[in-house]
Order: structure tokens, then C-alpha cells, then sequence
């Protein structure tokens, strides 16, 4: 048993301990004596339960039943082992919607991450060619340089024959 208090009211709920074994988890579902289903319209409801949360925190349902003031070990025995990784617990009557709507947000951040890539490629390649057109360029000149020098040279080297043959004539006719 737990005293809960919510709007200046105060009540007694009762929180039985579930152990899902599957995940070796503890939850707590806490349940409320409705003393108000009594008869209605003619036809006898009995009184009932209803649950009205579930219970997380070890912490907080012991301090809750510390609240009671019963001191007995049968209640505090059941939290020893209550432990729980569950964080947030979301329903949903349709899951197959969530799960779609998430595969779909997914794919979109896939198709995004991609064409952020092509694009990333694309630009390096751009850059990768000018840069190859700026060097080729620069190949292209030097080789032309070296090209004028070894022409430059050739005619340096027939204009010193030549003249050197026209000296050679001149001397001969001399």
C-alpha cells in the first residue's frame, strides 16, 4: 500500500510488483479502490479496481509506503529486487504507423546524407580539375619555355654557322 496525494486529497493505492522476464525487469502498477461503483441505473456493479499508473522508481513507491506507516518486511521484501532500465513507456494503438512514420524519417535522412555526399564529390572533383588544369597549364608553359629556349638556341646556333661561314668566304675571296 502507498498514500497518494493529488489536489489536497489524499488516498490509499495498492502497487503489486510485476516482474516482466523477458526484459529481468520490475514494474509496479498501482491500483485504486473505486468505492463509487455501487448501483447504477438499476444494475448491481460490484465495486472495483482501477489501475491508475505504473511505477518506475523504486525510490518513490518506498517512500510512498513509508507514508502509510505500516513497518512490516512482507511489503518492503517485494522492492529488493525491483529494478528497472524503463525510462519512458509510450502506447500507441496503432504501431505499425510509429514504425513506418520512423523508417520514412530514416530513408529521408539517408536520401539527405547521400546527396550531401554527391554533392561533397562532386565539388572535390571540380576542384581536383582545376587543379589539373592550373598545373597542365603550368606544364604547358614551361614546356613551351624550354621549347622557345631550344628554338632560341637552334638559331642562335645557325646564325653563328652562317656567319661563320660568310667569314670563312670572305677570307677565301681575300
Amino acid at each position: 500500500p502507498v498514500v497518494v496525494n493529488k489536489n489536497n486529497q489524499h488516498w490509499i493505492e495498492w502497487i503489486k510488483i510485476i516482474h516482466v522476464q523477458s526484459q529481468n525487469i520490475y514494474v509496479g502498477i498501482s491500483c485504486k479502490f473505486d468505492e463509487s461503483h455501487g448501483t447504477q441505473g438499476g444494475n448491481n456493479h460490484a465495486n472495483r479496481w482501477s489501475v491508475q499508473s505504473i511505477c518506475l522508481d523504486r525510490g518513490d513507491i518506498y517512500n510512498k509506503h513509508r507514508l502509510v506507516g505500516l513497518n512490516r518486511d512482507r511489503y518492503n521484501v517485494q522492492l529488493e529486487n525491483f529494478k528497472t532500465s524503463i525510462t519512458e513507456i509510450k502506447f500507441s494503438d496503432n504501431e505499425s504507423k510509429d514504425i513506418d512514420k520512423k523508417i520514412n524519417v530514416l530513408k529521408q535522412q539517408i536520401r539527405s546524407q547521400q546527396d550531401s555526399i554527391v554533392r561533397l564529390k562532386e565539388s572535390l572533383l571540380r576542384a581536383k580539375n582545376a587543379n589539373k588544369y592550373v598545373s597542365h597549364a603550368n606544364d604547358m608553359d614551361a614546356h613551351e619555355m624550354k621549347d622557345n629556349e631550344l628554338e632560341d638556341d637552334a638559331i642562335n646556333d645557325k646564325v653563328n654557322v652562317e656567319s661563320v661561314c660568310d667569314l670563312k668566304k670572305e677570307l677565301i675571296t681575300i
